[in-house]
């Protein structure tokens, strides 16, 4: 099947690929989507493997025709801080054609969806972020970044693609 050959594919030379499970995926005010769900265990910092690990989930929105291609679609998503299984619904609609033949994954970044979230969301209406000079963000981020579960220099597009 061409979500199990795209398992492989995420991880590289890993002897096994990763479970698949039923799962729903949703986004705010948007229809949820069924899919299958997925993670692979990558290394907080490449460049230092022994630092500790942690899961890179992703979703998979099977092919609708009969069969599927070998190689799957992989939406990789905008950011920054966008998991694609957080826009599942508008993918499976604006990329219905592309599913008729293949399988669609939807990868969720370090730091983003299924990947290790981070945030530092301090509860602020959209009005009062408006009003933050860039020395207020930045006091707001240095206070919050040594509480969060990874450390956001380690998210980076080198370390995306290497997650791939």
């Amino acid at each position: 099947m061409a979500a199990d050959a795209l398992a492989l594919a995420l991880v590289g030379a890993m002897a096994a690929a990763p479970a698949l499970e039923p799962c729903t995926l949703s986004s705010p005010g948007l229809p949820s989507v069924r899919a299958r769900c997925g993670a692979v265990v990558v290394p907080k910092d490449h460049g230092a493997p022994a630092a500790g690990t942690f899961a890179v989930g992703f979703g998979v929105l099977e092919a609708t025709g009969e069969r599927a291609a070998p190689d799957p679609v992989v939406l990789l998503p905008g950011g920054p801080g966008q998991a694609g299984t957080e826009v599942a619904a508008i993918a499976d609609v604006a990329l219905a054609r592309a599913r008729q033949d293949r399988d669609l994954v939807l990868f969720d970044p370090r730091g983003t969806g299924r990947s290790m979230r981070l945030s530092c969301d301090d509860g602020a209406a959209g009005a009062a972020r408006l009003t933050r000079t860039p020395a207020d963000e930045a006091a707001r981020f240095a206070a919050c970044a040594p509480r969060l579960p990874l450390d956001p220099r380690l998210v980076s597009t080198e370390a995306i693609a290497r997650d791939l």
